[in-house]
């Protein structure tokens, strides 16, 4: 083969990639804003300016298209907030630190967070994709882990506390999308957690 052959196949590879993420993406807005049924297929198609065959070259069902949905943006919420808490350090500054990150992929991401926020418990997630998303939260369990270990936090099982920090912060988030509070009512918040979960 050569190598004008591999430009071209390397080519092609980008822009089935760059149509699979558009699909990926008008979806995500579409069902965040309406729900499941308020994204036919046809018309995900039509807003992401793609065949239904393509779709379909994916994704083998509007479900399988949810599911991907969901693990794309567990998998990018979860390496978000866990950027930067590797090393040895203060545990607090660390908890500071995931919350901060959350927060920020929150205002960056709000048709992501607000997908999982509505869809993490969803019977619309195939038990595969649930699945997939528990090994996404494995450096979040970590982290938890390490707070348990330092003894900084209470004796909690750690997907127990995990659910529990999720839950503070997608309300947070949700907070501060709906209101115009100054950083002290965030920090509320995420004191009020770091209390609970020293317990």
């Amino acid at each position: 083969m050569s190598i004008f052959d591999r430009m071209l196949i390397r080519m092609a590879m980008k822009k089935t990639l760059s149509r699979k993420e558009k699909v990926l993406k008008t979806a995500l807005q579409m069902v965040a804003a309406g729900g499941f049924q308020a994204a036919p297929i046809s018309e995900i198609a039509s807003k992401s300016k793609v065949a239904v065959g393509t779709i379909y070259h994916h994704f083998s069902s509007k479900e399988a298209l949810t599911d991907a949905m969901y693990v794309h943006c567990k998998q990018h919420l979860v390496q978000a907030i866990t950027s930067g808490l590797d090393g040895k350090g203060n545990f607090r500054k660390k908890y500071d630190k995931l919350w901060d990150n959350f927060i920020s992929h929150y205002i960056t991401n709000p048709t992501e967070v607000s997908f999982l926020a509505q869809y993490s418990s969803s019977s619309v997630i195939s038990a595969n994709a649930q699945k997939e998303g528990e090994k996404a939260d494995k450096a979040l369990l970590d982290f938890i882990a390490e707070g348990v270990k330092s003894k900084e936090l209470g004796k909690l099982e750690a997907s127990v506390a995990t659910e529990y920090l999720f839950g503070a912060m997608f309300s947070s988030a949700r907070y501060a999308s709906r209101s115009k509070k100054n950083s002290k009512e965030f920090s509320a918040f995420r004191d009020l957690t770091w209390s609970a979960m020293r317990k």
